[in-house]
């Protein structure tokens, strides 16, 4: 983290996060829990670090709980949905299924999981979540 300013790692039955975007490049943390190889899940992680920092969408807003391209290698759409990890606001990253899907409804039911536990995408990105705040239906303990 000293080096790049931000690290990622895998937590087993959980999946991949990153910690160190805000002070980065503004952005909110990024998780993965679709159950991939965790290299997998930290490449992917490293090209949508990188396009946040260098790419089109550098410092300006970014589309929440829609499709986007530019942001992972292959042209792929993912979309960035809000979601809680523990006592911080994070973007879960959302990987399209075998056939491209993003939609939960169409999605290959596997596939779909990673949209539970995400917000609104008109959810605020709190930052951390301190003991006894409510967020919605959400309450940290």
């Amino acid at each position: 983290m000293r080096e790049a300013g931000w690290t990622c790692h895998s937590v087993l039955g959980v999946g991949t996060h990153t910690h160190g975007l805000p002070a980065l490049c503004g952005r909110p943390d990024l998780e993965i829990t679709l159950p991939i190889h965790p290299r997998h899940a930290a490449d992917v992680l490293a090209g949508i670090v990188e396009a946040f920092r260098r790419g089109p969408s550098a410092g300006g807003p970014l589309p929440l709980g829609v499709p986007v391209t530019g942001y992972i290698a292959g042209g792929l759409p993912v979309v960035f949905a809000p979601a809680i990890q523990g006592d911080r606001s994070v973007l879960r990253v959302i990987l399209p299924d075998p056939c491209g899907r993003l939609d939960r409804a169409a999605m290959d039911p596997a596939y779909a999981s990673q949209w539970d536990g995400t917000l609104p995408a008109r959810a605020p990105l709190l930052g951390r979540i301190e003991p006894g705040q409510e967020y919605g239906w959400l309450r940290a303990n």
